[in-house]
């Protein structure tokens, strides 16, 4: 009873506490006929959803076997993956904050600027634009590429 209260009741909460609550600000929104906005709550469903995804993966199969077990189930079957899986609830604490960092905004432009600063992004190169005129068939380049470069001037030759 013990294990029943410490490992598959604290799972089930959380999931269903979680999926609770975005449907209560769903039903709240469509109660007084508002529209759902769903821009508005993203950030609060990136955060529910990965969250109670990871506890119904990691932690859901051993809760299962384990309430199995407590119900009679012979101890041969699945018990090697029980054993194994008993150290999924450690990596459940370990991925919680990974989660939650997936649904920060700009995380991955913070990223990219960290990991690639050496990169100057803001470089001006010139550009050719050509503006037409009132008259037809008539343009005017604004800008030329630069000029070449003078001609190299040689000796002049003496002739004998």
């Amino acid at each position: 009873m013990d294990s029943l209260l410490h490992y598959i009741f604290p799972t089930f909460l959380i999931i269903f506490f979680s999926i609770s609550l975005l449907m209560r600000v769903i039903y709240h929104k469509y109660k007084r006929n508002h529209r759902m906005e769903w821009r508005n709550y993203r950030k609060m469903s990136a955060q529910l959803l990965p969250i109670s995804f990871l506890y119904l993966v990691l932690s859901f199969p051993p809760m299962i076997l384990y309430a199995a077990y407590a119900f009679g189930l012979s101890a041969d079957i699945g018990y090697e993956y029980f054993q194994n899986s008993l150290f999924f609830f450690y990596w459940v604490i370990l991925f919680t904050p990974f989660m939650s960092i997936l649904s920060l905004p700009d995380l991955k432009n913070k990223f990219h600027k960290f990991f690639f600063f050496w990169k100057n992004i803001n470089q001006i190169y010139p550009e050719i634009l050509t503006m037409t005129r009132l008259r037809r068939g008539q343009t005017t380049i604004i800008a030329q590429p630069p000029p070449p470069p003078p001609p190299v001037r040689q000796m002049p030759t003496i002739v004998n």
